[in-house]
């Protein structure tokens, strides 16, 4: 079980990823002492601290979109973390709960965010305070070559990584050999935890590779998820849109 698992993992990295550096990025660390040296800090960057718990569940499911943002902004935007149960200076803010999110520029807070958002609620926060506040635009992503330990590390327990490979997957690669074996790194992703943010991926990356149909069963049930979770599915809702019109062209 475990070569059948290494082999298709081997084939899975040598034909499909060249994949964005967000997995050689996270935040760091803030505490009490470091924080105003860090974060009231005149470079021109946007200062994104979230505020977090280790018992937090909506902090953990951030973790993995924090590191992709990581990557993709790590030019012009510094992502800390500040563990409320270990420090007190987040008593300093009025925040409501955990995760919350401030963002500082030049030393001011320009921006909060109270509580978990999805990938593109976070990239239209950070785009919106990056042009207010005529910062530089964000970097092109750099690629790298995932290593083979790494994806077999997380092929039977890691839904978000593997989530995050297939999104940059869709959202960067034009290639049909690779958009199709990414498909396998969303499968088994939904095979570990099936959730509103993997089946809006597969409907993703099915509607990129024209299996219209499919999609459009797919991100219904996304749609689903969503509303029993009580999430944002507008994107989802766009991608059904774009679907249909594939759909009405063709027939």
């Amino acid at each position: 079980m475990v070569n059948k698992k290494s082999s298709i993992v081997k084939i899975f990295v040598s034909i499909v990823m060249l994949i964005s550096c967000h997995f050689m990025f996270s935040q760091t660390d803030l505490s009490d002492a470091n924080f105003d040296k860090k974060v009231y800090t005149k470079n021109d960057k946007l200062i994104v601290v979230e505020f977090s718990a280790t018992w937090c569940g909506y902090c953990r499911y951030m973790k993995p979109i924090l590191k992709e943002l990581s990557a993709d902004y790590k030019n012009n935007v510094e992502f800390y973390i500040m563990d409320i149960d270990k420090n007190k200076k987040d008593d300093q803010f009025e925040r409501t709960g955990v995760p919350s999110f401030y963002l500082f520029h030049n030393g001011e807070i320009v921006d909060t965010i109270g509580g978990a958002l999805d990938k593109e609620g976070m990239e239209w926060t950070l785009d919106k305070v990056i042009k207010d506040n005529n910062i530089p635009d964000k970097p092109k992503k750099k690629e790298v070559k995932i290593s083979d330990s790494y994806l077999i590390d997380i092929w039977d327990n890691d839904w978000r990584e593997l989530n995050a490979i297939a999104w940059y997957t869709y959202k960067n690669e034009n290639d049909k050999n690779r958009l199709s074996l990414t498909i396998k790194a969303i499968k088994q992703s939904i095979n570990i935890n099936k959730n509103y943010y993997n089946m809006d991926t597969y409907a993703a990356l099915l509607y990129k590779t024209k299996k219209y149909e499919k999609a459009l069963k797919v991100a219904s049930l996304a749609v689903e998820l969503a509303q029993e979770d009580n999430l944002d599915d507008s994107s989802t809702l766009e991608l059904i849109q774009s679907i249909n019109l594939k759909i009405n062209k063709i027939n």
